[in-house]
């Protein structure tokens, strides 16, 4: 019989960037008004919880952390530690909210993940959290 079991893994990231959530098409009083301090220039220490899941264990493994480790630095890490997120092309024509980044970085992570795993067997990208703070987070469930 086959089992229908899946195991997940995940490891948490951390990178500090600057935002500020400003609308131009509206005027200063009304961003103030719809997004609070966060109108401001500011910044923050995110933290990305990457989850990875496969039906298929090979060595014990989902995945090797290691593979998962360069697969973030190169595409989450390098690309925005110590940037200001609203400079970055991907932010041109939308807000830079938690909600935003975590789509961002999913699209940035999806392809790379989906064709790694042991001896080919497919490991996916199961969930993905941006955390901006201690209490506000956005998360993509797969």
């Amino acid at each position: 019989m086959e089992s229908s079991r899946v195991t997940r893994i995940g490891k948490w990231y951390t990178f500090a960037a600057a935002h500020q959530l400003y609308d131009n098409n509206l005027s200063e009083q009304a961003n103030e008004e719809l997004f609070g301090k966060c109108f401001r220039l500011h910044g923050h220490n995110y933290q990305v919880r990457v989850e990875v899941m496969s039906a298929f264990l090979e060595h014990g493994m989902v995945l090797n952390y290691y593979v998962l480790d360069d697969i973030v630095q190169e595409h989450v890490l390098n690309r925005y530690d110590h940037q200001f997120l609203n400079d970055m092309s991907e932010f041109e024509d939308t807000l830079t909210t938690a909600e935003n980044l975590v789509d961002q970085i999913a699209d940035l992570l999806h392809p790379f993940i989906n064709r790694y795993g042991p001896s080919g067997h497919k490991a996916n990208l199961s969930e993905l959290e941006v955390r901006e703070g201690e209490r506000s987070y956005a998360i993509i469930t797969y």
